[in-house]
């Protein structure tokens, strides 16, 4: 595959594996055919969705380094924003900033997490890759295992985060405060 089909293969896969992941976590059957369908219905701004990331993420890094691990960590759920959420590239990116800064220091440690996994799974790659052969094939599936396992961590840490947001909006207040039952905003 040329680079750009190459990309593009890879964010069917990362759409795909969003869309499993979610239907995973909240409980609906995981199908393949159904996420490959939601993924493709979904391909032009997750496209530009990238575009726009991979933009900022490298000016930042042009800018000494630093200011791309800061747009990459206030950027790490707009995949799953846009693709959950179905909001488009510029609103899964304001989502993915106003999830991070309502919810600043479990992010970070999450993220602290994903950079941890990251380094361990790079060690073990440089060492599996040694063996002649065998380690080439061990080190892609590896990588492949690693790349779906942190995708379920995102979209699970989205999840987690924008479910925690919407039971704390107001409308949602007088729920908690009648231990469950649905009552009126006007009577709580």
């Amino acid at each position: 595959l040329s680079p750009r089909g190459g990309s593009i293969v890879g964010l069917l896969g990362h759409g795909m594996t969003v869309f499993m992941a979610h239907d995973a976590i909240s409980g609906s059957p995981v199908n393949l055919t159904s996420a490959w369908n939601r993924t493709n219905a979904r391909l032009l701004p997750l496209v530009l969705a990238s575009l726009m990331v991979g933009i900022l993420v490298s000016l930042g890094f042009v800018l000494l380094i630093i200011p791309g691990i800061i747009l990459g960590f206030l950027l790490m759920f707009t995949f799953v924003a846009l693709m959950v959420d179905g909001s488009g590239p510029t609103q899964a990116i304001a989502s993915s900033f106003r999830v991070v800064r309502r919810n600043i220091t479990q992010v970070f440690v999450f993220f602290l997490v994903l950079i941890a996994l990251a380094v361990l799974v790079g060690i073990v790659n440089t060492v599996v890759s040694l063996i002649p052969f065998l380690g080439s094939i061990i080190a892609v599936i590896l990588g492949a295992v690693y790349a779906a396992y942190v995708t379920i961590l995102v979209v699970t840490v989205y999840e987690d985060l924008t479910n925690d947001d919407i039971l704390a909006a107001p409308e949602f207040a007088a729920l908690s405060a009648s231990g469950g039952r649905v009552i009126p905003l006007a009577s709580a």
